[in-house]
């Protein structure tokens, strides 16, 4: 059995795509799915909320970019807790264009498939692989997209990210035409939603009527709460954290189904 690769992506900052990452990451290993999270921004956010959530400290033992330039990414695994695992990147990791530059010539498809490459080995070790990324155009997000059998685009309703995932979208098929991969788009998934804020309101009736069918129905809602796990990592109060659990276990549960029946559609094909 082959691990689902998902990247949750927007090319907008600060949309909530590594918070969905993490979150969903962390319940995935909760119902017991063998779960790796793949830390491919410098920003190294995702890995910095999942150490803090295993109690750990800052100190990276392998990072990513250190994986990829010795060609092999696998002894980078740092587990976070049963069930959920992390491949951490680090500052470093902003040398990765000129590594590839050096390494892949003029050879676009070697520069775009490496990660797919080094994620190769994993795949029969884990149930879910779950990708974060910088929010560019950039050979993070290409090399993302390609290695990924899934893509979601976390759009924060606000104007600038609404446009964002507008954009997204022609990318994702580019990419799709461009490098020959087989990328299936998941979805739109709305977040940071205010209650009775007008301009929430006003953006998703945009993408509603924009997206149609792709826009899932789970909508992530604005908390303090969240906001408090970038600096504790995400905690597990009974009272606190069980709105938020419900609200996100909501999303995975459509992002699953949306999963198994893309899948059963290409096996009756």
């Amino acid at each position: 059995m082959s691990a689902k690769v998902i990247n949750f992506a927007n090319f907008k900052g600060g949309v909530g795509k590594t918070t969905t990452t993490t979150i969903l990451a962390n319940i995935l290993s909760q119902f017991g799915h063998n779960t790796l999270v793949i830390d491919f921004d410098p920003q190294g956010n995702s890995s910095d909320m999942l150490m803090k959530t295993a109690g750990l400290g800052d100190e990276i033992p392998k990072s990513i970019f250190e994986g990829i330039q010795q060609q092999d990414i696998t002894d980078c695994v740092m587990y976070i807790k049963q069930d959920l695992a992390l491949i951490p990147s680090d500052f470093d990791l902003i040398g990765f264009p000129l590594f590839l530059n050096k390494t892949t010539k003029n050879d676009l498809m070697k520069r775009a498939y490496l990660l797919d490459y080094l994620i190769e080995p994993l795949r029969a070790k884990y149930d879910y692989i779950i990708i974060d990324t910088p929010p560019t155009i950039s050979d993070y997000t290409n090399n993302a997209v390609v290695a990924s059998d899934y893509v979601s685009i976390v759009m924060q309703t606000h104007p600038w990210s609404f446009r964002a995932s507008k954009h997204f979208i022609p990318y994702l098929q580019e990419m799709i035409d461009e490098y020959d991969t087989n990328i299936h788009l998941l979805g739109i998934v709305p977040v940071m939603l205010k209650t009775d804020g007008k301009m929430d309101d006003y953006i998703m009736r945009l993408a509603q009527q924009e997206y149609k069918e792709h826009m899932f129905s789970s909508e992530i809602k604005h908390s303090e709460r969240v906001k408090r796990y970038a600096l504790s990592g995400i905690t597990n109060d009974l009272i606190h954290d069980k709105r938020i659990k419900k609200m996100y276990g909501k999303l995975l549960s459509e992002v699953l189904e949306r999963v198994e029946q893309h899948e059963r559609r290409y096996i009756e094909q």
